[in-house]
């Protein structure tokens, strides 16, 4: 395999502290850990970039206002968002920025993320922000740029690993998106029932706060420009349900429905023994697939490795 050089890293980012932040579900604030902000991201270049955002990047871009609701990415919407007057996100913007870029690109290879990191920008007036309690899926490493923004955050982690972002936006605690794990509220601690953390971050300051831990962020006397660095580990699950999808299609009985069903039996509370054992049927030949897969290295290299598809010559073989 290729030799992945990691020279060119800034030697500001704190590889090992963002690795034991993760491992450790604990947030970790780094107190003026980029000596030099401006060399990473500045205003001048926000304003520069925005206006150029095109939508045949590789990844759709979106910005997103208060209520965290993408809007269509033109011309029109992007001049609406920003003279809104309320927090903007510009998220994926690594994909047309190339330092943003390069720095995704050298963290999934130094911190070695099962998944792959992209990069938010948010630009927030005074007195915006995202003021409301909310958990994240990916881990969130904040480097602040220019002006100041509050943070509150809990110290360790209430969700663990959630699929999807969730909140309290409307004081009632939702989940923003779907996913097929969403636990209800009293299933987990919530924010009333932590000690909650406040700091503030001036330029030059870092904090990391993993997937699960809840926070806030908002900009007071000043407009806050911060790069947000997200790492999204994938679900182990994935690789397995992939691989295991890959051979299952080959047999005719996956691909093809389950039997149709006559209007007498929509309506009957319990299935036949003939369609539960058709169900049994297909799970029995799954077992068999799961099981050649298992016994196969090849195969098993091939989850392994669809967790890290920035590593050189990834054969998906």
């Amino acid at each position: 395999m290729k030799k992945m050089d990691i020279t060119s890293l800034p030697q500001t980012i704190p590889i090992e502290k963002i690795k034991k932040a993760i491992l450790n579900g604990k947030p970790e604030y780094i107190s003026g850990g980029l000596s030099k902000p401006g060399d990473i991201f500045s205003l001048d270049e926000f304003w520069k970039i925005v206006p150029d955002i095109k939508l045949n990047t590789k990844f759709p871009l979106a910005f997103q206002g208060l209520e965290q609701a993408p809007l269509a990415f033109e011309t029109a919407a992007i001049r609406k968002a920003i003279h809104s007057g309320k927090s903007i996100c510009v998220s994926r913007i690594d994909q047309v920025h190339k330092q943003l870029g390069q720095l995704c690109r050298l963290l999934e290879v130094a911190i070695g993320l099962p998944g792959l990191a992209n990069c938010h920008v948010y630009y927030s007036p005074p007195g915006t922000g995202y003021s409301f309690f909310h958990v994240d899926a990916g881990v969130a490493v904040t480097l602040q740029i220019e002006g100041e923004k509050k943070w509150r955050y809990s110290q360790g982690v209430s969700i663990p690993w959630p699929l999807s972002a969730g909140g309290y936006r409307k004081d009632n605690f939702e989940w923003l998106g779907r996913s097929p794990w969403q636990p209800e509220e009293k299933e987990f601690s919530t924010p009333k029932n932590q000690v909650i953390i406040e700091q503030k971050l001036a330029p030059g300051d870092i904090l990391i706060i993993p997937s699960g831990v809840w926070h806030s962020a908002c900009a007071e006397q000043s407009t806050s420009l911060s790069v947000n660095l997200r790492l999204t580990p994938f679900p182990a699950l994935e690789g397995i349900l992939n691989s295991i999808t890959e051979e299952c299609v080959k047999n005719v009985h996956f691909r093809a429905p389950v039997p149709f069903v006559n209007l007498e039996e929509i309506h009957e509370d319990k299935l036949k023994i003939e369609q539960l054992e058709y169900c049994r049927t297909l799970i029995d030949e799954m077992q068999i697939v799961l099981e050649k897969i298992k016994e196969d290295d090849t195969s098993v290299e091939r989850i392994w490795r669809s967790n890290f598809p920035w590593m050189p010559d990834n054969e998906q073989k």
